[in-house]
């Protein structure tokens, strides 16, 4: 019987040589998979980081590009509200300028309206200041001095006949009623002897028919 251990000191036997080729094959076969297929999951999972860090590149340039656009939307609105702002105060500038206008044509109306009532009444009196003067006793009165025929104190005008030839447009009247100064006036119009004359001053209580009138001196 051998010692133990006795084997130690002989050489192996080929069939357990070989028994170890073949497990250092294996092992060194496992080792290359095992490393290979470290190198594809890192490959694959590097790949899966370089896609991920795209993204966020693509992101950070998308979320920038967004906010530009909101922050050019924003410009765009207060634009359009600055811009709104000054067609509401244009507005607002013609609305106050067409009521001004229209107030000021009704004014303009309405002086119109007494311009007309003025040569309206001019005319009548005119008329009728005419009519007197034909009357024989108008007539008999046409030679002696100018005396105011009518009145209109409206208006501020009076007619004065009969009117000579001396007396011109533009001339300045005296109006006395016996001792007192009453009015004195200003020729505005001379039509067929009657004159019609613009009550410049008067006194209290103003001319009144049949006062006599003379030039200024």
């Amino acid at each position: 019987m051998e010692e133990p251990l006795s084997y130690l000191g002989k050489k192996p036997e080929a069939g357990f040589t070989s028994g170890l080729v073949k497990i250092a094959f294996l092992l060194a076969l496992g080792a290359v998979a095992a490393a290979g297929y470290l190198t594809l999951k890192y490959s694959h999972e590097q790949k899966k980081i370089d896609e991920l860090e795209a993204s966020k590149v693509q992101l950070s340039e998308r979320v920038e590009s967004v906010e530009k656009e909101r922050d050019a939307a924003l410009e765009e609105k207060k634009s359009a509200q600055a811009k709104l702002k000054e067609v509401l105060k244009d507005l607002l500038d013609r609305e106050s300028t067409f009521q001004k206008g229209k107030k000021e044509l009704e004014t303009a109306r309405m002086e119109l309206k007494a311009v007309q009532d003025s040569a309206d009444a001019l005319k009548s009196e005119l008329a009728k200041a005419k009519e007197a003067a034909l009357k024989p006793a108008a007539s008999a009165a046409a030679t002696g001095p100018m005396k105011v025929r009518t009145v209109n104190a409206q208006f501020e005008f009076l007619i004065v006949n009969p009117v000579d030839g001396t007396v011109q447009e533009g001339d300045s009247l005296i109006v006395d009623r016996g001792a007192q100064r009453v009015a004195v006036l200003r020729v505005e119009q001379i039509d067929s002897g009657f004159a019609k004359a613009h009550i410049v001053k008067s006194a209290s209580g103003g001319p009144q028919v049949g006062d006599v009138v003379s030039r200024a001196s």
